[in-house]
């Protein structure tokens, strides 16, 4: 038996598609329903400015500021400024000293240093490529330090932060 009135059938066809479209569309909006982020990265976490600690003289002192920006999900470029201070403190806005030096870093995966999980990285500079391996615990970063594994990396972790932010 055919229904007198077609309209209302159309109708319920046309409430259950938008019904559907809707559904489909509020998993889109929140990135389809699991799964992992993909603006995260382990890069993300040394991104912004670091300084190493303050080196004093009689009468001025100096110290080196990385700015760390992420140029992809495992890749970042780090830019290196040597800045002199008239004080003994590190204080004030320092001058730079010559050039900036530059190097593209590279993540490598993890590995577990006396007890921490630290990342294994690449770094290529002008004339040089090293491996090393890099911790930060809150504002602080470690480097590797000492004899090195068959991979290249630092078997041991720095007990002093190389910078803090």
């Amino acid at each position: 038996m055919q229904s007198t009135f077609p309209s209302l059938r159309l109708i319920a066809r046309s409430l259950a598609c938008a019904a559907a479209l809707a559904s489909l569309s509020t998993l889109t909006a929140c990135g389809g329903g699991g799964g992992d982020d993909d603006n995260s990265s382990p890069i993300d976490k040394y991104v912004g400015t670091w300084y190493e600690a303050c080196d004093v003289s009689d009468t001025s002192s100096s110290r080196i500021r990385y700015v760390v920006t992420k140029t992809g999900k495992t890749t970042s470029h780090w830019v290196y400024t040597t800045l002199d201070y008239t004080n003994t403190s590190c204080s004030g806005t320092g001058t730079a000293r010559g050039a900036d030096a530059t190097s593209e870093d590279t993540y490598n995966g993890t590995k577990v240093v006396d007890g921490k999980t630290v990342d294994k990285m690449s770094s290529v500079e002008t004339s040089n490529s090293y491996k090393y391996i890099a911790y930060v615990n809150g504002n602080s970063l470690y480097f590797g330090t000492g004899a090195s594994d068959a991979e290249g990396y630092e078997m041991a972790l720095s007990t002093t932060p190389g910078a803090t932010r």
